[in-house]
Formats: C-alpha cells, sequence, structure tokens
C-alpha cells in the first residue's frame, strides 16, 4: 500500500502553478533567498561581536550599542519594499542597505586585527584577513 503523504498524484501542477514558478521565472525565490541570507549575515556579525567581547573579555559599551543599532538599521532597510526583492532591485538601495553592513565589518575587521598578536588563542590570529576578504576590504 503506497503513503499518500509523500505522494504528488493529484498535485503534477502544483509547482508550476505557484508563484515561486510563474513562467519559469525564480525572481521570487531568488529575491527571497537573498533577502533572508542579508538579514542572516547582520545577525552573524553582531554574534560575532558579541563572542570576540566574552573571548577578549571586551566591554566597550558604546561600541557595542552602536553595533546593535546598525544591525536594526540594516534590517529594517532590508524590509523595506522599495528593495523590490522579487523584482529588479535598485541599484541605490543596495547601497543604502549596505552602509551599515560594510561599518559592522569593518569594526569587527579593526577589532580582530588589533588582538592579530594575541598569543592566547591562535585560532583568531588571522581573523581579520579573512573578514576582510570576505567585505572586500
Amino acid at each position: 500500500m503506497r503513503s499518500s503523504v509523500c505522494s504528488w498524484e493529484g498535485n503534477e501542477g502544483l509547482w508550476e502553478n505557484s508563484a515561486i514558478h510563474k513562467d519559469g521565472d525564480y525572481h521570487v525565490a531568488l529575491g527571497l533567498g537573498t533577502l533572508i541570507t542579508s538579514i542572516t549575515m547582520t545577525l552573524f556579525y553582531l554574534i560575532l561581536y558579541f563572542v570576540y567581547s566574552l573571548r577578549y573579555q571586551y566591554r566597550n559599551r558604546p561600541l557595542m550599542v552602536l553595533m546593535i543599532i546598525l544591525a536594526v538599521a540594516r534590517i529594517a532597510l532590508c524590509l523595506l519594499p522599495q528593495n523590490d526583492w522579487t523584482g529588479e532591485s535598485p541599484v541605490i538601495w543596495g547601497i543604502y542597505r549596505n552602509i551599515p553592513f560594510v561599518v559592522m565589518g569593518i569594526i569587527m575587521v579593526v577589532l580582530y586585527f588589533q588582538k592579530r598578536n594575541d598569543q592566547a588563542f591562535d585560532a583568531s590570529q588571522n581573523m581579520y584577513v579573512y573578514m576582510g576578504g570576505c567585505n572586500g576590504i
């Protein structure tokens, strides 16, 4: 006996008629994926900052507040409808939403660069190089 839980019987046209697959156009799926990736990378930098502050016992409240403000600003800019994630995204909005992200990246590169010679934790010795390369710095 076949299980109907995983069966596609009667659903042959489901994918072709979905919003994601309209006439072979994958802009919706790619746009939503890009939005999710943008938010995820922002949260990654924020978590990386907190890991850094715990690892090196780094206490700088103004910088912590700045990182949180930059993360919230980036996420808010990403969620604005002017981005048109599922269509033709305007280049200027790509620039606007990436300004806070680049600033967060520069802050993290500088922080890890300052600790590059810390012998207590060799694994992060070249972290600033990796992050700088990913940010195009």
